[in-house]
């Protein structure tokens, strides 16, 4: 049921094929009544029509069971011939074609906030490109260089004479003799986001060989492209000169099945932690550790849930008005992502890694927060809940607090990018001047729609950062207070309280696998408290006294022996 009218007069899918087909109706809510007139009736249509509106579904109306019956014979025959394409293919490399995990077959490619999501392993943005293994790379001569932010090209040949030209990124763990390629991107219709956006891999794609294509050749052309990865930006800070590599095991914990029987706690035993002191005292009346403190909002993320989907990052980027700065911005490390999936591998070799492992990281809101202890305007603070806030109107863009966060989660705005449709490319702002105009108009009309207007649109020249989605948790206290007011206001105001049920922050709203839980830590019945708790909680860079309010869930693998202990991690 849609909730606003077509913008500029436009007509919907079915109104379109109604017309097409030279149907006599061609007004939606006449034809959707049409058809439901057949299955509820003429006698008594208009009640039962207003019903089902309202009940959002038609009783007794459900398909009848039916039981599928395998015939072998065709399954069988399906192997064989499968079987004998591997055998008789005329050699070379096998092509893979892959749905993208961002635009999907291209559907989306003209959707921003996926074009510069960051894709889950390759961490690539506003592009696709030809997945080979490193030993194939070296073979070719493959390189890339992530100073300068560049790959090779290839060519690849199909045994039908087809040919792509495309970017190569040498991916640990892909197998030898086969190169994967997304599909979805190189669309050639004028779209402000998606024209020009990575490579048609379609060209090479066939009936005949929709998902593998054998006998390929692949050749480095000796030109190169420029890529914008964000793999290597806003690492997290290292500790008396040791790499994140080597201190992987304190990140992002996990355990085998058989180490989890045997030690339950095995995430408190992964990282040395001395005796922790705190820069406040916590026993003062409306601290937010004190007894008069009414609420303390905490976060938990179980890492054994968690697919590193990244729906949260564009829930995330919905939900707090969070600007596409485009594909040179993502190339310099200005991305504005409150929330970044940090991919690692663990285990076997370079080449071939045993597992990979996804780790969320967004503000973890410190109670000891290194950010407002430089912070010379006191834009960064802690507000009544413990929250480490952000105030943007005192903000005058030192960065300081930038450096001195651990976690690397505070992201500035250098240029005022709602200003400017979000294209691929950008460096043109560099020498428009007219850019730097502070007089210069706001955002199209049709763009603040898109706008959620509880939560401000920042300017160029200020901090932000993850607000544990403050405009949520202020909607569900002024919700729960109106209600105490209106129901029994002689009592005092400690006694109403945020339910755990009423709130939930956008990212852990939008999880898929419930990986995500956001509550009030002051109530004892609510499972952040449980989940804090819990055996398997840990602190990210517990060491440094930071005394986060976001808690990781530590993973737990079932793995076969042969992969269980990590032996290399990268």
């Amino acid at each position: 049921q849609p909730l606003i009218e077509p913008l500029f007069n436009g007509r919907t899918p079915l109104e379109l094929l109604a017309v097409m087909v030279g149907n006599d109706e061609t007004e939606s809510y006449e034809i959707v009544r049409r058809t439901m007139r057949q299955v509820l009736g003429e006698n008594g249509f208009e009640s039962r029509w207003r019903q089902a509106l309202h009940d959002g579904w038609v009783a007794d109306q459900q398909f009848r069971p039916i039981t599928p019956s395998i015939r072998t014979q065709h399954v069988n025959a399906a192997g064989q011939s499968l079987q004998q394409w591997y055998e008789q293919r005329s050699g070379g490399t096998e092509l893979v074609f892959i749905p993208c995990p961002k635009v999907r077959d291209g559907r989306y490619a003209n959707n921003g906030w996926l074009q510069e999501l960051p894709d889950p392993i390759t961490k690539l943005t506003w592009d696709n490109a030809v997945l080979i293994s490193p030993r194939m790379a070296e073979e070719l001569g493959v390189r890339m260089s992530n100073r300068r932010r560049e790959s090779d090209m290839v060519e690849i040949t199909t045994a039908d004479g087809r040919s792509l030209e495309a970017v190569a990124i040498v991916q640990p763990g892909q197998a030898d003799g086969s190169v994967t390629v997304a599909l979805g991107y190189g669309r050639r219709f004028e779209g402000r986001i998606c024209t020009d956006a990575g490579f048609d891999t379609y060209a090479l794609r066939t009936s005949e060989a929709m998902g593998v294509a054998g006998g390929v050749s692949v050749r480095r052309t000796g030109e190169q492209y420029t890529i914008a990865s964000t793999q290597d930006h806003h690492p997290i800070d290292t500790n008396a000169g040791q790499s994140v590599q080597r201190r992987l095991s304190s990140l992002v914990r996990e355990a085998n099945l058989d180490e989890y029987r045997e030690n339950r706690n095995f995430a408190a035993t992964r990282a040395f932690v001395p005796h922790r002191l705190s820069l406040w005292e916590e026993n003062l009346p409306h601290h937010h550790h004190g007894q008069d403190a009414q609420h303390a909002w905490g976060m938990t993320i179980d890492l054994s849930a968690c697919t590193g989907c990244s729906a949260c990052v564009v829930a995330c980027q919905a939900e707090n008005n969070i600007p596409i700065v485009g594909k040179d911005q993502v190339a310099m490390q200005r991305e504005m992502h409150w929330l970044r999936i940090d991919r690692y591998y663990r285990g076997g070799t370079d080449a071939s890694p045993n597992s990979v492992s996804m780790i969320p990281v967004m503000c973890v809101h410190c109670e000891n927060a290194p950010c407002e202890q430089v912070c010379p305007v006191a834009a960064t603070v802690h507000d009544e809940d413990g929250m480490n806030v952000m105030v943007y109107n005192r903000c005058i863009g030192t960065r300081y607090c930038s450096n001195n966060c651990p976690y690397k989660v505070r992201r500035f705005n250098y240029f005022d990018y709602h200003r400017r449709d979000p294209l691929r490319q950008t460096r043109w702002l560099h020498v428009q001047r007219d850019y730097y105009d502070r007089r210069q108009a706001a955002a199209h009309p049709l763009q603040q729609l898109q706008f959620n207007p509880d939560v401000t649109v920042r300017m160029r020249g200020v901090m932000e950062k993850c607000t544990y989605c403050i405009q949520r948790t202020t909607n569900a206290k002024i919700t729960a207070k109106n209600e105490w007011v209106a129901t029994d206001p002689d009592q005092r105001p400690e006694t109403w309280r945020v339910r755990d049920e009423d709130i939930a922050t956008a990212c852990a709203e939008a999880c898929p696998a419930g990986a995500i839980v956001f509550g009030d830590l002051k109530d004892p019945d609510s499972r952040i408290n449980e989940r804090h708790d819990h055996h398997r909680a840990y602190e990210m860079l517990e060491e440094l006294n930071t005394k986060p309010r976001t808690r990781y869930i530590a993973k737990v693998r079932n793995q076969i022996p042969e992969l269980a202990a990590p032996v290399h991690e990268k």
